[in-house]
């Protein structure tokens, strides 16, 4: 009975192997188009189904169970280890079996929940027009356009955005992003149907301190966000996820699509939100670009817009990073092994997209 027990139990870790071998061919080497029937449009809507009805149902986040829970399996799989009576050879195999076996599951269960959007059709194939470089003059008017948006917007709304930078209720903003996010997927041919949940993480500043605002988690389906962000950060960045819980996987992408949510809103805050988060893509770039135009620019700029980000920098400085170069080498390396080229970089194709997005009427579809 227990060698039945022990086979069995080797058994179960040959099949994650094997699934985790096929999963990672099917990602280097699956045809996108196949890939976007099949997974895009079959598996994957089903897959974010299953999660909000499950997890997207329990009233605080799973992100907080599915880390530490990943960690005490593999932990238990050592202990098996050391406690094992067998021949040291043969627990050595058996470890290895069990270790490349829990590996495979993981990677298994992590592309098809969401790894596989990786290998559909891009957000640049999707698109009515094509993406083109951004010339420097170009890049200037830009800046300067967005200046000026920014300051009008918060001298119409300087009312609104005040109270509401002070209290506004998450649950009616986050209803209310999550079903403008849904219809902009259905629009370029993603998931267009998900009642996912944007958590706010405790304690304050533990996303920060990763160099991140959010992260989409997609073992539970959850759009997470740090709860010590800005109030004037939030509605941005909800989007962002929630644009990644529908199956887009650039950072840069969602980026450009949190932007298009924000700047057609109906709601005022939720508009200056992206305004200001897409200007502070700009800025730097800008400033290195021209410096003369960025200080003559920043001079005739809003007060008022010069406070809000200032306080936005000064809420992202009370929670300074730490290890950020490994962060960044591992994400980068992340992005890079799921076909995403520029790796880190790809955050700031915001900019060329919004500008390409313009030149083209605004058009998605």
């Amino acid at each position: 009975m227990l060698n039945n027990f022990k086979f069995s139990v080797h058994k179960v870790w040959a099949i994650g192997l094997f699934l985790g071998i096929s999963a990672l061919g099917i990602h280097h080497f699956g045809d996108p188009q196949w890939i976007e029937r099949v997974y895009g449009k079959g598996i994957f809507p089903m897959m974010r189904l299953l999660l909000d009805e499950t997890v997207g149902r329990i009233p605080f986040a799973m992100s907080w169970l599915v880390f530490p829970g990943l960690v005490a399996g593999l932990l238990l799989i050592l202990y098996k280890f050391l406690a094992g009576a067998d021949h040291i050879a043969t627990r050595g195999l058996s470890l290895l079996l069990r270790l490349a076996g829990y590996a495979g599951w993981i990677i298994f269960v992590f592309y098809s929940f969401w790894g596989f959007n990786y290998d559909r059709l891009t957000l640049d194939e999707r698109m009515p027009w094509n993406v083109n470089p951004v010339e420097k003059n170009d890049f200037i008017a830009e800046c300067i356009q967005q200046a000026s948006t920014l300051s009008s917007i918060r001298t119409e709304e300087e009312k609104l955005i005040d109270h509401l930078t002070q209290s506004f209720d998450f649950d009616e903003l986050e209803m209310q992003i999550r079903s403008q996010a849904c219809d902009i997927a259905a629009i370029l041919g993603y998931t267009s149907k998900g009642r996912m949940q944007c958590r706010q993480l405790i304690p304050d500043g533990i996303l920060l301190r990763l160099s991140t605002a959010g992260f989409y988690n997609p073992f539970t389906g959850e759009c997470n966000i740090d709860r010590a962000l800005h109030p004037l950060q939030k509605p941005f960045v909800m989007a962002h996820e929630f644009f990644h819980a529908l199956g887009v996987t650039g950072e840069g992408d969602c980026n450009f699509l949190a932007y298009v949510l924000c700047s057609t809103s109906l709601d005022p805050f939720t508009k200056y939100s992206g305004e200001l988060v897409y200007w502070r893509y700009l800025r730097r770039q800008f400033q290195h670009t021209d410096p003369d135009a960025f200080d003559k620019t920043m001079e005739g700029m809003n007060q008022l817009v010069h406070e809000d980000l200032r306080q936005m920098d000064e809420r992202i400085r009370k929670y300074p990073d730490f290890a950020p170069r490994f962060r960044d080498a591992f994400y980068d390396a992340y992005l890079k092994s799921n076909k995403i080229e520029e790796g880190m970089a790809n955050y700031r194709k915001i900019v060329q997209l919004v500008i390409n997005w313009r030149e083209n009427q605004r058009e998605l579809n």
